[in-house]
């Protein structure tokens, strides 16, 4: 069984210590994102280097590791979701534009100047 505690410090005198912590932490994992997205290097080998480079435990690596895969994930996970309703918010701009451009070439004008839509129709 695992067990998590949580305590607040009020000394502020520590505020410091936590804020280069803070800082730390943030540039080893903006590296690891860099290395293993960006450049797409192994984990493991990431893990040999960062641990000298910035003078972080095996354990604490291994705890940003874990941490930024699950921001990738539920950042990929949203950008599907987000995605859907904008494809069909698209798809219905383009059928309404198609329409009011029929309108107008049904009462008698022959081109539509500018037309966005006739323009996405040449383009596909």
């Amino acid at each position: 069984m695992q067990v998590t505690f949580e305590s607040k410090v009020k000394d502020v005198s520590l505020d410091p210590l936590f804020d280069r912590m803070a800082a730390l932490y943030s540039r080893v994992e903006r590296s690891l994102y860099v290395d293993l997205y960006g450049r797409g290097l192994k984990i493991k080998d990431l893990k040999r280097q960062h641990i000298p480079k910035f003078g972080i435990t095996a354990r604490q690596s291994g705890a940003i590791a874990v941490g930024l895969k699950g921001k990738v994930k539920a950042a990929r996970a949203s950008r599907v979701h987000q995605e859907r309703p904008l494809k069909g918010r698209v798809e219905a701009t383009e059928k309404r534009m198609a329409e009011l451009e029929e309108g107008l070439l049904s009462s008698g004008a022959e081109e539509v100047p500018g037309s966005l839509a006739a323009a996405l129709r040449r383009s596909s």
